[in-house]
């Protein structure tokens, strides 16, 4: 008889174990299935932001993000200088983060703008969960499912939010330096402005709490969105589908603004862009 109980209470325990496992596997599929609509959700939600910057930007919210998360792919696909010694997951990461660059300017239903300003840092606190991000139909999105869903970690969270929080220091500190550049050695003038960019970016770091010091790798991966920012201003006709985790972008949207300009030429990203990226990693060093 004591055989026979113990025979039950075992079969009873597995099968609440093998039931609890299904539960839990089902509940898990389920959250990610829910965060992968979100990500739609999210992107679908940028369609609502119109920006009245037509002179800088041919495309909105949307158009701007698809085209600058392409221009990252396809710079990793040509191995661009910005991408030497860059991984496979920063890859990913950095697509990722190129798409969600511009965050800041959505989620406060303020839906039509010419620019806002400290958008970078409002974006770096979507993502950290540290303000609330509001969808168009009055529903706040959860980054905290969202990321776990992905399988991004808790430093590549930080990571992505840096370079959400940075992707307009290279512009500030453009903005400073001498239109053309024709050696490294002329850009030794402007130490001071370099300086204000390295001080920036550990500022952000520091509202990220990510507690590592700035290294080449996270030099490179925030130059590259700053480049890119830049580049997908105008539209990008490039290889196509782009699979961003489990997000797939089937086709680069059309101009909304076609007035826009070749900022990435205009600004002088072409041309003074290799001297600058060199400089900052030696300058790093």
């Amino acid at each position: 008889m004591k055989k026979l109980l113990k025979l039950l209470l075992v079969s009873v325990f597995l099968i609440n174990g093998i039931s609890t496992s299904i539960c839990t596997k089902k509940t898990s599929e389920k959250v990610c299935e829910t965060a992968h609509y979100k990500l739609h959700d999210l992107i679908d939600d940028f369609k609502n932001y119109t920006t009245t910057n037509v002179g800088f930007h041919a495309g909105d919210l949307y158009q701007h993000s698809i085209w600058t998360a392409l221009v990252v792919d396809h710079w990793f696909e040509k191995h661009e200088l910005w991408t030497n010694g860059l991984d496979k997951r920063d890859r990913e990461l950095a697509v990722l983060a190129a798409l969600l660059h511009d965050i800041g300017k959505a989620g406060d239903l303020d839906f039509i703008f010419y620019t806002k300003p400290g958008h970078e840092i409002n974006g770096l606190e979507y993502l950290m969960c540290k303000k609330t991000f509001y969808l168009a139909h009055g529903k706040t999105f959860d980054f905290v499912k969202f990321f776990k869903c992905l399988g991004i970690s808790e430093e590549e969270i930080k990571i992505i939010s840096i370079l959400v929080g940075c992707h307009n220091q290279l512009g500030i500190l453009l903005k400073k330096l001498p239109k053309k550049i024709n050696k490294l050695d002329e850009l030794s003038k402007f130490k001071s402005a370099v300086r204000d960019f390295f001080i920036s970016i550990h500022n952000v770091l520091c509202l990220a709490d990510y507690k590592k010091k700035i290294d080449s790798r996270l030099l490179k991966l925030i130059i590259l969105i700053c480049m890119a920012d830049v580049k997908g201003s105008g539209k990008i006709f490039l290889h196509l589908p782009l699979k961003i985790f489990d997000f797939i972008i089937t086709s680069s949207p059309d101009e909304t603004h076609p007035e826009g300009y070749d900022n990435f030429t205009k600004f002088g990203y072409d041309s003074r862009g290799r001297k600058i990226f060199e400089f900052l990693l030696d300058f790093e060093k």
